[in-house]
């Protein structure tokens, strides 16, 4: 099975889930279920994921980010 982004981010930052949950104000279970099902997660908990992932870290989820602004687009 292929890695989501929130396992592959999480991984690459040496986080514990536990460490995620808590970044993400939830329960661990709570988290286990968004890390699974990543677009469960608010816009707030994405931040604090950010926050809280090194810089590898959010550069896995950068690159899922930019799924979102095609080529050549403006924002």
């Amino acid at each position: 099975m292929e890695r989501t982004w929130a396992e592959e981010a999480r991984e690459l930052s040496g986080l514990s889930p536990e460490a995620c949950a808590v970044a993400i104000g939830r329960s661990r279970t709570v988290y286990d279920l968004r890390e699974k099902e990543p677009g469960g997660l608010t816009l707030d908990q994405v931040a604090g994921l950010w926050i809280t992932y090194n810089e590898e870290g959010r550069k896995a989820l950068w690159r899922y980010l930019e799924r979102f602004n095609p080529v050549g687009s403006q924002i």
